[in-house]
């Protein structure tokens, strides 16, 4: 997951243009979604399972803002940041 996220930030021009790495980001986050399933199915209890899609929700969220960040990255949108 970190990988596909690094790959997308590190390629100036993903974040402005949205190129291949933003849906290489999403299918990561779909993957470890799809992945509940499999951990239910496994017999893991519903707190652990809801502790792990709490972790992917939150992900998920700080990486919205980081890459609301670098597509908006002016002085008024910083600010709304700090």
């Amino acid at each position: 997951m970190f990988s596909a996220i690094a790959a997308y930030f590190s390629d100036g021009r993903s974040v402005l243009t949205d190129t291949d790495s933003l849906p290489q980001v999403y299918a990561v986050f779909d993957e470890y979604s799809q992945s509940h399933k499999l951990l239910r199915q496994a017999g893991v209890t519903s707190g652990e399972v809801s502790r792990a899609n709490q972790s992917l929700r939150a992900m998920m969220i700080e990486f919205e803002k980081m890459h609301n960040v670098g597509r908006y990255r002016t002085p008024v949108a910083l600010r709304a940041y700090s």
